[in-house]
């Protein structure tokens, strides 16, 4: 008994001195108050500063007012400061207490035991790869990193989230023509374009590529949120060298828009200035480090964006309250971009390309890294040096137990339907998508969810804008009375010997359509007892079997995009006192600034909406006011819907047919647009009204 006694002693007394030996080495080896743990992997860790959200910072000169604020400023963020070689470290003692802000001295990062120490020079930028690192063995699973010269004003971007119901994203019209959205034409009505983007794609028309949607209802995960700097922001050196003589000139101010989404296959420069990045690409950050510092970073980005988009995620451009005071505006800028402005377009069609054969068949997001790397390699825009610095820093990775994710698809999906996840929320729908071979040989149809739903609750309204077209009614009825039992038809002008034909409503105003909205009131005044009132002009085709994903307590309709009614517009002197409207009526503006974020009188089609009747009346109400000023429907449509101000709305698209586009309507009404209708399609010529009526016969024939 008394051996095991003594034994246990023993085994006590070596316990403590165990520990006492720990208390020690800890004590000797704290820095920064935190108290430093060296793992098997010989990988030195901090304990007491873990944080899931990280602030990257790399520094050659002492503290900046910037950081200095930042550190007293931020709540659940933490802050690595990398230094280098040239960076005085005793300026940074300032923050030896601190627990939100940790520097790291070039003797303090070679004691990390990172992979990628040896690779990085002592006297780099690149040295912020080492704060990745650093970030993710300490908990990171946001990093947002930024540089030291920059004002972070109110620390927007830190906390910065995409859950209005109200935002834009970019999609090129065609996947055959592939063009690059400028971000900056979204926030300001300047003619500028950030570094990395492509010269050639400077003159496109910005309003043409943005639609608007909920950002609940598309099914991608935003992965990087790209921020704007004002004053003087990342702008594409050309720009600078051509207008920076003044530095006015750059002295920008973004407007407060909705963030802008970049979906998939939808490529622009992400900078390393105001940015903030998810957990599942971190493995994607590496900044390679054997080209022009000023041109990594974008290289880098059009990188990392292709496995954001193979990862089902998305890039989210937004403004903020970040901005630069100093600019770079001589030809030394210019000299060190010159390799993007003549290689970015070759570049990109590497990232992008599926020719690869490995491209086609890996699904592991690391092997097609390596791969999108040897090419570039082989084409010289990189060098052998950064394959085995990012194979360094991978390793990292994985030994200090980062999680790759395998949740990856290589190829990237052009159909934006994959990514949609529709329901009764206010959005911008995207459709399904069958495939109609052109010249009508074979119609191949992807199956629809069920079209045989009956709307008995909703008026269906057929507008006609010119007499002597009720024999379309027939055909009408072919085409809708399946699902809109209830239907009735405007007509502008009266019946031959006073007849009374059922389900005819006489209404003058509807002549021409410009003023069609007030023919709402005659409507309603026969037909009150409706759930919801369902407007059409004759000349458009609408996809019922598509309203199964819309809610029909909330109100309908198209806005073009957010553009200002312009003075070259046919219709413009029918709309320009719309403008003196709202200045003169305060709910008017407070309620379309509300709406839109900004002030701004908008038009669009109005050959289709959809009123509930919770809002009949009001928009009966406001449709008097626009009446009294002759306000043009394209105008007063909108108008009213801005001013009802619902909670919730579904903003639709109505697919345009221009051209020879006419001539075979056919072969339109399935293609890559998004879309809820046709327009127009004449059912008052021969030939489209049986184009349609076979269309229509092949949407039921299977029970679509």
């Amino acid at each position: 008994m008394k051996k095991v006694k003594a034994k246990k002693k023993n085994k006590l007394i070596i316990k403590n001195i165990s520990l006492f030996v720990l208390f020690i080495l800890i004590i000797n080896n704290q820095k920064n108050n935190h108290a430093i743990f060296k793992s098997n992997n010989s990988y030195i860790r901090y304990s007491n500063i873990y944080s899931d959200k990280w602030i990257v910072i790399t520094t050659f000169n002492p503290p900046s007012d910037s950081i200095i604020n930042l550190e007293k400023n931020i709540n659940n963020w933490k802050i690595v400061v990398i230094g280098n070689r040239k960076t005085n470290d005793s300026n940074w003692n300032i923050f030896i207490n601190s627990s939100k802000l940790i520097y790291l001295s070039i003797e303090e990062q070679n004691k990390l035991g990172y992979k990628i120490l040896k690779y990085i020079k002592e006297d780099s930028f690149y040295r912020k790869n080492i704060g990745y690192v650093f970030a993710i063995q300490h908990g990171a699973k946001e990093i947002y990193e930024t540089e030291e010269n920059l004002n972070l004003g109110n620390l927007k971007s830190l906390n910065i989230n995409v859950n209005k119901s109200y935002i834009c994203y970019g999609k090129n019209p065609s996947p055959y023509e592939q063009k690059m959205i400028n971000p900056y034409a979204h926030f300001c009505e300047s003619n500028i374009w950030p570094r990395g983007f492509l010269i050639n794609d400077i003159p496109n028309d910005y309003n043409k590529s943005i639609y608007y949607a909920n950002i609940n209802q598309i099914n991608l995960k935003p992965l990087v949120y790209q921020g704007l700097n004002n004053k003087i922001p990342d702008l594409d050196s050309i720009f600078i060298l051509t207008n920076g003589k003044k530095k006015e000139n750059l002295n920008i101010i973004f407007s407060q828009n909705f963030p802008l989404l970049y979906l998939p296959d939808n490529y622009v420069p992400i900078n390393s200035k105001n940015t903030k990045y998810l957990y599942e690409i971190f493995p994607f950050l590496m900044l390679p480090v054997t080209i022009n510092e000023s041109i990594s970073d974008i290289i880098r980005g059009y990188i990392l964006e292709r496995f954001v988009f193979g990862y089902g995620g998305m890039i989210v451009f937004h403004n903020s309250d970040v901005y630069n005071e100093n600019s770079k505006n001589d030809n030394s800028k210019l000299l060190e971009e010159k390799h993007l402005f003549f290689s970015l377009k070759k570049i990109l069609e590497i990232i992008k390309s599926n020719k690869y054969k490995s491209f086609e068949i890996t699904e592991n997001p690391i092997e097609l890294l390596f791969e999108i790397l040897k090419q570039l390699i082989k084409n010289n825009f990189l060098r052998n040096e950064d394959i085995t610095l990012y194979k360094a820093f991978l390793l990292d990775l994985s030994n200090i137990g980062y999680l790759f994710s395998k949740d990856f698809s290589s190829k990237i999906k052009n159909n934006l339907d994959e990514y949609s996840n529709i329901n009764s929320k206010f959005i911008y729908y995207i459709p399904t998508n069958p495939n109609i071979i052109n010249g009508n040989k074979n119609v191949k149809m992807i199956k629809h969810s069920s079209n045989n739903k009956i709307y008995d609750d909703i008026l269906l309204i057929i507008n006609y804008n010119s007499p002597g077209y009720l024999y379309l009614n027939k055909y009408m009825e072919e085409i809708y009375k399946k699902n809109f039992p209830n239907m009735v038809y405007i007509y502008p002008s009266k019946l031959e010997n006073e007849k009374v034909i059922p389900g005819i409503i006489i209404c003058p105003e509807s002549n021409n359509g410009y003023y069609s909205y007030e023919c709402l009131e005659k409507v309603y005044q026969k037909y009150p007892n409706f759930n919801g009132y369902f407007f059409i002009n004759d000349d458009l085709y609408i996809k019922v079997w598509e309203f199964q994903y819309y809610d029909f307590s909330i109100p309908w309709f198209y806005i073009f995009s957010q553009a200002n009614i312009s003075s070259h517009w046919y219709h413009y002197k029918r709309c320009v006192h719309l403008n003196d409207m709202f200045n003169n009526n305060s709910e008017w503006k407070r309620n379309i600034t509300y709406f839109l974020g900004i002030y701004k009188v908008i038009s669009g089609f109005s050959d289709l909406y959809y009123i509930p009747q919770s809002y009949i009346r009001r928009f009966i109400e406001l449709g008097k006011e626009m009446i009294k000023s002759k306000i043009f429907l394209e105008c007063a449509v909108q108008a009213i819907f801005s001013i009802i101000s619902a909670p919730k709305y579904h903003i639709i698209y109505i697919r345009s047919l221009w051209g020879a586009e006419r001539k075979m309507c056919i072969n339109v009404l399935h293609d890559e647009f998004k879309q809820i209708s046709i327009h127009p399609i004449k059912f008052s010529k021969d030939n489209k009204k049986e184009d349609v009526r076979k269309y229509n016969y092949f949407i039921n024939a299977n029970d679509f």
